[in-house]
């Protein structure tokens, strides 16, 4: 129906297959114009196809001519729509009612006027768009030919000049027409299943076994009863191979159909086992999430036992030295110094170098605590450098306790952090398993 305006489309039945073309042989072929391109097309390179009969009939220069007026063609409507994107007219500038543009105000990308080859030749007036993208890149490669190269009229000339086209046309008239007559002389041939080989079998027996079905004949009988392919993807049944397939791994079969028949058979029970592995896989990534998760608790809780554990260790291994300071603090804050003189005496005294005074190394009164700067005896290296001073630590204490009691509230934050590090192992214990 699509336009042509009558001519007889002839559909063989009884087989199917993948192959993205609409054998319509007698129309197709025998006219170049038989459905009708793009709307409007009135192009140099339609009238061409027309009169000669599509590509295959053809010679290199003509061909190239043609490609030139389609390329010609392509450039024209490019620039007309960027010069519209550029100076855009009254009705595009007002975007529908109360003149505003499309929805999310998405400006559209400028054309470069370039065709990729591969969709060039599925153009209507090709004379070869009946053979599908498939066939028309098997064709392209066995001529040497990119499918994804792009074409423009400016740079066909050296991109695939016109030598290149006899090869094209050549390949387009020998391997197409061969494959076509395979597919529809009905004498079946043989079948192909391509797949994919599952990562998670990769041992020497799995991989010898998948060579071995490659380039063999397999009958029904030897698959009866079992799942040969529980270590594959199937992707796609062919009735041939085709150039891109010739790094595919393919199982071959007798005849089309029992290929056809194999690859549906299987199809249902592949579908689950994609479903299974799926779930497996979101299974074992929230396993890796929450052992993550686990592994930064429990680091976490472990910094911060050493660092209460540390703390308590200073503060009462400086008790002396920790209750002069909070003496002093105490005494000026009982007097009515506000704090903002009691942090100007304090640094007074540091600059007297008062030891006292040093220890003090910053207060946070609105949380009645200070810092104190309490010199790391324990972690004291005198053998690297005897001249060296100790290491010091600050710790933060309770300005309302007494050393020994921030000591002990210090082991004790030290305790609960122990605690809690071994409830996480236990509560993680079941979700792991």
């Amino acid at each position: 129906e699509g336009g042509g305006g009558g001519e007889e489309v002839k559909v063989r039945v009884g087989n199917i297959y993948p192959v993205t073309f609409a054998t319509t042989l007698t129309a197709a072929v025998g006219n170049g114009n038989s459905t009708g391109g793009d709307a409007g097309s009135d192009s140099k390179g339609e009238e061409m196809t027309t009169k000669t009969g599509g590509l295959l009939a053809m010679d290199s220069a003509t061909a190239y001519e043609w490609a030139k007026a389609e390329l010609m063609s392509t450039k024209q409507r490019a620039l007309a729509v960027n010069n519209e994107m550029l100076n855009p007219t009254d009705n595009s500038k007002g975007g529908g009612k109360g003149g505003k543009g499309k929805k999310g105000g998405k400006k559209k990308k400028a054309m470069d006027g370039s065709v990729v080859l591969k969709a060039l030749l599925l153009k209507p007036n090709s004379g070869v768009y009946h053979y599908g993208p498939s066939l028309i890149e098997h064709c392209l490669w066995t001529a040497g030919i990119d499918p994804l190269l792009k074409l423009s009229y400016d740079n066909i000339e050296y991109t695939l000049p016109e030598a290149s086209w006899g090869d094209l046309i050549t390949s387009l008239s020998e391997e197409g027409l061969k494959v076509i007559e395979n597919l529809t002389s009905g004498e079946g041939g043989s079948g192909y299943i391509l797949y994919k080989p599952k990562t998670t079998k990769t041992d020497d027996d799995t991989a010898k076994a998948a060579r071995d079905k490659n380039n063999s004949l397999l009958s029904t009988s030897v698959m009866a009863n079992q799942n040969p392919h529980a270590d594959k993807t199937l992707l796609e049944f062919q009735p041939h191979l085709l150039h891109q397939h010739k790094d595919q791994s393919y199982l071959k079969y007798v005849t089309f159909a029992v290929a056809t028949d194999e690859f549906f058979s299987h199809l249902s029970s592949q579908r689950v086992a994609a479903r299974a592995d799926a779930a497996e896989s979101a299974a074992r990534d929230r396993l890796a999430k929450i052992q993550a998760d686990q592994k930064r608790r429990v680091q976490g809780l472990a910094k911060e036992q050493e660092r209460w554990k540390e703390s308590a260790q200073l503060v009462e291994s400086h008790a002396e030295d920790v209750d002069r300071a909070l003496g002093v603090i105490h005494s000026a804050l009982e007097t009515g110094m506000d704090w903002e003189a009691l942090e100007r005496l304090v640094s007074v005294e540091q600059d007297n170098e008062n030891p006292i005074a040093l220890l003090i190394h910053q207060l946070v009164l609105e949380k009645d605590e200070v810092v104190l700067a309490l010199p790391d005896m324990d972690n004291w290296d005198t053998e690297a450098d005897p001249n060296a001073p100790p290491p010091i630590q600050n710790v933060t204490v309770s300005i309302k306790e007494s050393a020994h009691g921030n000591a002990r509230n210090m082991f004790a934050l030290y305790r609960a952090s122990k605690e809690k590090e071994e409830k996480t192992m236990e509560a993680s214990t079941p979700a792991l398993k």
